[in-house]
């Protein structure tokens, strides 16, 4: 059923959040005839069941006929609904052998032994009369509502029917018959999705002004990590070159000459020994004199020969 009212869909880029979305929707085939088509989504193939989108459709059923066309086969499935939906299945042509060549019979007549177009192996086994477990593609035929077969199970048993009855009943009542409606917020932010799509628009500019900050950032930390390496290269180096002078230092501190060290240690010695006689010389040359009431001539001569032969030994 085709209908131009969009009123109350969602736009295209909020069909992706619909519990129908790109999902196999177990259906009546009733409810597959009641679906709408509406123009503006025509070319995704989707089709409204109030609004929520379907565009992939199961059904169970038993088939009722089946009708072979060139490239095609149809089997007409009645789910008990008060309808029949048709499945197409496409034929695949196997193909053809180079030794294959028409052959004339008894009859004189050539016969053509070129390969007929065979259904895929899961429907291979369909029959009239098979229950079936259909999975496909929603499409119009003549303003009729087709399933394009992708995939088909032949169920062997009721318990298995059974169950996927429940299983349509449970959809129909959780889902169905459930309304779907989205906040504005959700409209917004999948709005703002679409719109980053396309190349151009404000949110790819942010995307690139983001990446080159990143880019930027990354460069900086680069150099800083190279400075910090460079810096620590060199304390390295110093602390080796450190570690070389000392040891030159130590290595010509035990080289030096003895007597060098000799002298060194009895500098000291010579200066005390010099400060002391010039004490006793002056005390001395007092109490002499006090004593004597004459300079102590034999005191400081005797003095003055103690520094000198110090001072020759100081000097050897």
């Amino acid at each position: 059923m085709t209908d131009d009212r969009s009123a109350g869909l969602y736009p295209r880029y909020c069909l992706h959040l619909s519990p129908t979305f790109n999902t196999w929707c177990l259906l009546h085939a009733s409810d597959i005839h009641a679906l709408i088509s509406v123009p503006e989504y025509e070319v995704q193939n989707f089709y409204f069941h109030k609004n929520l989108p379907i565009k992939w459709a199961r059904i169970v059923g038993i088939v009722v006929a089946i009708d072979d066309f060139p490239g095609r086969r149809i089997y007409t499935v009645d789910d008990s609904s008060g309808a029949c939906i048709e499945c197409v299945v496409a034929l695949k042509t196997p193909p053809t052998s180079d030794t294959s060549a028409p052959k004339s019979d008894t009859t004189g007549w050539f016969s053509s032994n070129r390969p007929q177009p065979q259904p895929p192996a899961d429907c291979v086994d369909v029959d009239v009369g098979s229950v079936v477990d259909v999975k496909g593609g929603l499409a119009t035929f003549r303003e009729e509502m087709q399933i394009k077969v992708e995939k088909v199970k032949i169920l062997r048993s009721t318990a298995q029917e059974v169950e996927l009855w429940e299983r349509r009943t449970r959809f129909r009542d959780e889902v169905l018959l459930q309304p779907w409606v989205l906040s504005q917020k959700q409209i917004r932010k999948c709005k703002k999705e679409e719109m980053g799509d396309f190349p151009g628009d404000d949110s790819e500019e942010k995307r690139r002004k983001k990446e080159k900050r990143r880019a930027e950032r990354e460069k900086v930390e680069d150099e800083m990590r190279q400075k910090a390496d460079a810096v620590a290269a060199a304390a390295a180096a110093a602390a080796k070159e450190d570690r070389y002078l000392a040891y030159k230092l130590r290595k010509e501190s035990q080289r030096l000459p003895k007597p060098f060290l000799a002298s060194a240690a009895t500098g000291p010695t010579i200066e005390e020994d010099k400060y002391r006689i010039h004490k006793l010389r002056r005390t001395g040359a007092r109490s002499f004199g006090r004593r004597t009431g004459a300079p102590g001539g034999l005191l400081r001569q005797v003095l003055d020969d103690s520094i000198r032969e110090k001072a020759d030994a100081s000097g050897r």
